[in-house]
């Protein structure tokens, strides 16, 4: 009889193990940069169950997209589940440990969060809305863009006229702030910014109150008990 796969750990259950670890403020203080220099994605978020939620809003924002996407966003998906993966494997394996523990430890964590070499993207980036809309009006056209996006674009590789398209789809793309709807688009990548800011900083204060919490009340049952 096969062995059932491990059901996902929760963030209220990541929550719980960290409110009992010994460390538990290194948890709360960590902080970790997440970089995708290829569209000019930079951010830092603090608390560890504030970059494993982040992973899982990825996760289910890419799987809130349709089903028929181009195969070069299919690893976008699991590039944050291979981070969700080991930030769950860390926490249940070291929780207990002292703070030079969880720095040498952490560098797994680390390594898969670098781990860009497939150039993963943001679902709600305007790159991925932009890659999307061309993979269901030019399917054939959706790599050229990918390359020219992400940097890769190799005179070698420019041979058909599909490539091509894509690339110039893509070039004109990149250039649209020097247009006149620059205004515009500058103020969705603004807005964008400003949400994913304030969405970071609601995790990490939302971590703060339910780790102390969760503290609190463990320290209040065992004087009770």
């Amino acid at each position: 009889m096969s062995q059932k796969s491990k059901k996902p750990m929760t963030p209220t259950e990541l929550k719980k193990i960290i409110a009992d670890s010994r460390s538990k403020e290194w948890f709360i203080n960590k902080t970790q940069g997440i970089s995708f220099p290829y569209i000019n994605f930079n951010t830092e978020i603090k608390g560890v169950s504030s970059i494993y939620e982040f992973s899982i809003q990825q996760i289910n924002g890419w799987e809130s997209l349709s089903s028929n996407l181009p195969e070069e966003l299919h690893f976008s998906k699991n590039y944050f589940i291979a981070i969700k993966d080991s930030i769950s494997q860390f926490v249940e394996s070291y929780f207990d440990q002292e703070n030079n523990t969880l720095d040498s430890y952490w560098n797994n964590v680390i390594s898969q969060i670098n781990n860009v070499s497939r150039f993963p993207l943001t679902y709600n980036c305007p790159e991925s809305e932009f890659l999307i809309s061309v993979y269901k009006n030019l399917p054939n056209s959706v790599t050229g863009a990918f390359y020219y996006i992400t940097n890769q674009l190799n005179s070698n590789i420019i041979n058909t006229k599909n490539y091509y398209v894509g690339t110039q789809l893509a070039y004109e793309f990149t250039m649209k702030d020097h247009t006149e709807i620059s205004s515009r688009r500058n103020a969705e990548k603004s807005s964008i910014s400003n949400i994913r800011n304030d969405f970071n900083k609601y995790l990490s204060k939302s971590e703060n109150e339910i780790v102390e919490h969760l503290s609190n009340t463990n320290r209040k049952y065992e004087e009770y008990s």
